[in-house]
């Protein structure tokens, strides 16, 4: 089965898009019109692995603002990588936002039922609250499960 792949440059611009968010997928918009953008998606997420290695480097140096600098380039990245998606990283971000609330909600109260707080649990405990809370919380993503293939123009990768 090859790998998925998609024409970022057929995935419209979300309309209500944050400046930052919108400045970023328009840029990326336009190199891949030029003819600079990844085959296939998989160059995206190596892209994203890259950048997150480089902050970890900058932040063993203590290197805050190198670090804040490739924590650009990793938000940058993500942008494109819901530009490949065909997702919109705006409302992407604000669902996670939610999904983590609720699942903090969930471990707070799982802990004060054990008469606790959080800050009386140990980090490996309060993972494993965590890790049950994920796994039966039946909190997914978009449901935009379309194929990435490069080239496809029927409207497949285009936003909800």
């Amino acid at each position: 089965m090859p790998e998925p792949t998609v024409c970022g440059a057929a995935v419209p611009i979300p309309h209500d898009l944050p400046e930052p968010f919108k400045t970023a997928w328009r840029v990326q918009a336009d190199a891949a019109r030029a003819g600079f953008d990844w085959d296939h998606v998989s160059g995206v997420t190596e892209k994203i692995h890259e950048e997150i290695a480089e902050i970890e480097e900058a932040l063993g140096r203590s290197a805050r603002e190198e670090a804040a600098a490739e924590l650009g380039d990793l938000l940058f990245t993500a942008v494109n990588l819901a530009r490949f998606l065909g997702v919109d990283p705006a409302r992407e971000l604000a669902a996670a936002a939610r999904r983590f609330q609720h699942r903090f909600a969930r471990l707070e109260a799982e802990v004060d039922g054990s008469r606790r707080v959080v800050t009386d649990c140990q980090p490996a405990e309060l993972d494993a609250i965590w890790q049950r809370i994920k796994r039966s919380g039946g909190l997914c993503g978009t449901g935009n499960n379309q194929p990435l293939d490069k080239g496809a123009d029927d409207g497949a990768n285009s936003l909800p």
